[in-house]
C-alpha cells in the first residue's frame, strides 16, 4: 500500500485545490455580472487563516477590496492583522462558523465595519472547512454530524443571514468553496468528499 506522510498528503491536497482559487476569482471578477469597484466592496470571507481562504485573502487585498477576514482563534488573528498591518483595509473577527451566536456577530460587524469604512458589503466567499479523518466505514454519529455541521449547514446559515444584506445594495456575490477532493477522493477524508460533493 502506497504511504504518503501528513505533509505531503497536506501539501498535495493544498496543490489541488489551487486551480479552484482561479476560477473563482475569474468567476468572481466576471464583467458578466455587475460589479464594484474593488475600493468600495468589503468582502466576507471565511475560513482565513490558511490556504484558500489566506489566499483568497492575500489576493482580495491586493486587489483593492476592503475585506473581513474569519479565523478561529487569536493566535490566527493577530497573524492576520500582522500580515496586512494596521493601516490596511483587512479587518478580522473570530468566528467558529459552527457557532450561531459567532454567525450572528459576523454579519454585524460586516455591516458595521463597511459602515466604518465607507464601502458597500459586496461578497461572501465561504470558505471555512475541514473535517474529522478516519475511514469512512469506522464514522460515528458524532463526526458525521459535526461535519455536516461545519461543511453543509453552518455555510448555509451564514449566507441566509448575509444575503439580505447583499441584496439590499443591488449587486453582490456569494461564492461556496468546493474541493477537487470530489473528483479526486483521496484516502481517509472520505468524509470530507461525501459533504463536499
Amino acid at each position: 500500500s502506497l504511504h504518503i506522510n501528513p505533509m505531503a498528503r497536506s501539501l498535495l491536497m493544498a496543490l489541488s485545490v489551487m486551480p479552484l482559487l482561479l476560477i473563482l476569482m475569474s468567476h468572481f471578477l466576471s464583467r458578466e455580472f455587475p460589479v464594484v469597484v474593488p475600493s468600495n466592496a468589503l468582502v466576507l470571507v471565511t475560513g482565513t487563516s490558511s490556504g484558500l481562504g489566506r489566499e483568497a485573502l492575500r489576493e482580495l487585498a491586493r486587489q483593492g477590496y476592503a475585506v473581513l477576514a474569519t479565523v478561529r482563534t487569536e493566535k490566527d488573528a493577530k497573524d492576520v492583522e500582522t500580515e496586512f498591518g494596521a493601516g490596511s483595509r483587512v479587518r478580522v473577527v473570530l468566528m467558529d462558523i459552527t457557532k450561531e451566536e459567532d454567525r450572528s456577530r459576523t454579519v454585524k460587524a460586516f455591516v458595521d465595519i463597511a459602515t466604518e469604512l465607507g464601502v458597500q458589503p459586496y461578497a461572501l466567499i465561504n470558505n471555512a472547512g475541514g473535517t474529522h479523518s478516519g475511514l469512512t466505514f469506522q464514522a460515528t454519529e458524532e463526526t458525521l454530524s459535526w461535519n455536516h455541521k461545519l461543511l453543509v449547514e453552518a455555510p448555509v446559515l451564514l449566507t441566509t443571514a448575509v444575503y439580505p444584506i447583499l441584496k439590499g445594495y443591488g449587486a453582490g456575490r456569494i461564492q461556496f468553496i468546493g474541493s477537487t477532493s470530489v473528483g479526486l477522493p483521496m484516502p481517509f477524508v472520505g468524509q470530507y468528499t461525501m459533504y463536499k460533493a
